[in-house]
């Protein structure tokens, strides 16, 4: 009898320690994942980053201009827009498009993120032109909706979202 008993006691032990080592594994979280750097979290979203060209300070967040490349030789100009949550740039919404690197094609891209219902970040520049600075177009600067875009700059603007905006190199 002694030993039913102490059998007993000890599946009933081992099923209270199953049952208690259960419970502390799902109280033990994994740590979340790190948020990488900007570059990095570019790069995890974008297969064909190549550089941060560079960042500026917005109203909206932080926005970050890199360049791309992929295997065919287009190339092209990037903008991710981020956020700061907890002392840390978290990748919020962002947009990339790549054009051939022919030298004899003169293209003037432009992109757009739609920030909100009230405001668009537009950017254009000059494909083959090697990107030096980056600047802002106020709006009241865009005459008849044409962001002018000359060598080596990025010219981004703040719109409404329904504003058309054509890219045309500055004259």
């Amino acid at each position: 009898m002694l030993k039913r008993k102490l059998m007993l006691f000890g599946l009933a032990a081992t099923f209270l320690l199953s049952g208690c080592q259960e419970e502390v594994v799902d109280e033990v979280k994994a740590p979340a994942p790190e948020i990488g750097t900007t570059e990095e979290q570019i790069a995890e979203l974008q297969d064909d980053f190549h550089e941060i060209i560079g960042e500026t300070d917005s109203d909206y967040g932080k926005l970050v201009f890199y360049s791309l490349e992929n295997e065919e030789d287009y190339k092209g100009v990037g903008l991710a827009l981020f956020n700061e949550e907890d002392s840390k740039w978290i990748y919020s919404a962002g947009t990339a498009h790549l054009v051939s690197a022919n030298p004899e094609t003169t293209a003037f891209p432009s992109d757009r993120i739609e920030i909100n219902d009230e405001v668009k970040v537009v950017y254009g520049y000059i494909s083959h032109s090697s990107i030096e600075e980056i600047e802002e177009v106020k709006i009241e600067d865009i005459v008849d909706g044409t962001l002018e875009v000359r060598e080596a700059v990025i010219s981004y603007t703040f719109v409404s979202p329904e504003t058309e905006i054509t890219v045309l190199p500055d004259q």
